[in-house]
């Protein structure tokens, strides 16, 4: 009987695990930093109307065409109109379901490859989701509540990748009909979507390798069609975008020492992040020119584990290296740096949906090793180290996304938690944090101590940029305020 209901089990157990995890996120209010332009300054979407749906379906906001976001978001202002933990918990409720999809896409995946052991799959596979779910690099995604485009677009990606495996096996058209229009509501949750063909022609041109069934890959690539010309004119739609609104800076000439390197060190650093959750930051601000030997050398290490995992593609046994490996470049791509948009070098809002492949490599790994003693006298302490080492991990994770969390509590949290990280910022950060700290004062009993603090970062920001008319005004009405 338990057996029967195993999937539910464990479905219903992740999500209310990554659910319990994430509940502090509901009491944090808003970041002024893009929740105004997305949410609370945002006509769009407060209050239903057909002008406003059209609108949002047929023109860019933000330098993005994100119209199925906007819509939740209005559907959150129907309920419980500008209140954050409504934006919260659909933040919250999306990932925890995504976790479920990531435990049945590892299931899926470990199964076809360990030969049909469904009990172990299932095991590996929801130990990996709950790690996945539980990362600290998730909370960016989740307690940001503009950015529930990203736990939105990821939802309808995990969708989209189940109901092809289901159309692989089953050749089923139905199938690869309603995986098109999953991916349709992907690209109008958020762009970042695009990758998904060209990991799906990575994946079709791995397996013709494998295979060298010429038949099966003329009718593979041509099914994948259909999803590349949805996502070529997405991009190129948001490419044009971008370059109007000013915010994409384009490529670097420079290609060593410029964007090449800093592609490089970039696509080492969510590896690192994701094995060392250590030192996360929550604004990973640009920089200039030749940053020491530390950033050659990570780039380095990637470059030439890249090329080690092109040797082992040779040996089948070592292929699934290549093929994760591969499917993280891909998946990461969008946001590593090559066509720059935004002040940020990296973020770890980026990895949410391209790191899954690094988990289900470790995954694949633990499977075999566990393979290699199953039937050894060792079986039972190995049990016992995995369970161990998941507990461990799982408890280090926990704590280190709870007190990530707190950061998002609202903008003087976030914003002073930026600064006081001791790395050059831009101006607009020091502004930030000074009109965080006068709107904290509006309700404070001691507000002169707060603007006080606001003037010292209004200072901090023209110091950095003379030129800004809107920070001159707010330091001057800061001053105007004092002397009341």
């Amino acid at each position: 009987m338990i057996k029967k209901y195993s999937n539910y089990l464990i479905s219903g157990a992740l999500f209310l695990g990554v659910l319990l995890v994430f509940l502090p996120v509901i009491s944090n209010g808003f970041i002024n930093w893009d929740d105004g332009a997305y949410i609370y300054n945002n006509k769009l979407i407060q209050g239903f109307s057909l002008q406003n749906v059209r609108t949002i379906f047929f023109s860019a906001h933000q330098g993005q065409w994100i119209p199925l976001t906007y819509l939740v978001f209005m559907f959150n202002y129907l309920i419980a109109g500008l209140n954050p933990k409504i934006f919260h918990f659909s933040s919250l409720l999306f990932h925890s379901l995504n976790t479920v999809l990531v435990f049945f896409l590892f299931k899926n995946l470990i199964t076809n490859f360990v030969s049909k052991r469904v009990v172990l799959g299932c095991v590996f596979a929801a130990f990996f989701a709950f790690l996945w779910g539980v990362h600290p690099l998730r909370v960016e995604s989740v307690a940001w509540a503009c950015e529930l485009k990203d736990v939105l677009s990821g939802f309808f990606v995990l969708v989209t990748f189940l109901l092809l495996l289901e159309f692989y096996k089953s050749r089923k058209e139905l199938w690869r009909f309603w995986a098109l229009i999953a991916y349709v509501f992907a690209l109008m949750a958020k762009p970042v979507a695009i990758f998904v063909p060209g990991l799906l022609i990575f994946l079709v041109s791995v397996n013709y390798w494998v295979n060298q069934d010429l038949e099966e890959l003329k009718f593979l690539l041509k099914k994948t069609i259909s999803f590349f010309v949805l996502a070529v004119s997405v991009s190129v739609f948001t490419l044009m975008i971008h370059k109007s609104s000013g915010a994409l800076t384009g490529v670097s000439c420079n290609l060593f020492k410029g964007r090449t390197l800093f592609i490089l060190h970039n696509y080492f650093f969510y590896i690192k992040k994701t094995l060392m959750s250590v030192n996360l930051e929550l604004f990973y601000p640009m920089v200039k020119g030749y940053q020491g030997f530390l950033y050659l050398f990570e780039a380095g290490i990637f470059l030439f584990g890249f090329l080690g995992a092109v040797v082992l593609f040779a040996h089948k046994r070592f292929m699934i290296i290549f093929i994760a490996l591969g499917c993280y470049i891909i998946a990461v791509f969008v946001n590593i740096g090559f066509f720059q948009s935004g002040p940020q070098a990296v973020a770890d809002r980026f990895s949410y949906l391209s790191t899954l492949s690094l988990f289900y490599l470790v995954a694949v790994f633990c499977v075999l090793i566990y393979l290699k003693i199953e039937k050894s006298r060792f079986r039972q302490i190995a049990i016992i180290i995995f369970v161990l080492v998941f507990m461990v991990l799982g408890s280090f994770n926990i704590c280190k996304t709870r007190k990530q969390i707190s950061f998002w509590k609202d903008s003087v949290s976030f914003w002073e938690k930026v600064v006081g990280g001791g790395r050059p910022m831009p101006y607009f950060v020091y502004s930030n944090l000074g009109v965080a700290y006068e709107m904290k004062s509006i309700k404070s009993r001691e507000p002169k101590i707060l603007i006080e603090k606001a003037v010292v970062q209004y200072k901090k920001a023209l110091e950095l940029n003379p030129n800004s008319r809107e920070v001159a005004a707010n330091l001057k009405n800061a001053y105007r305020r004092l002397s009341l």
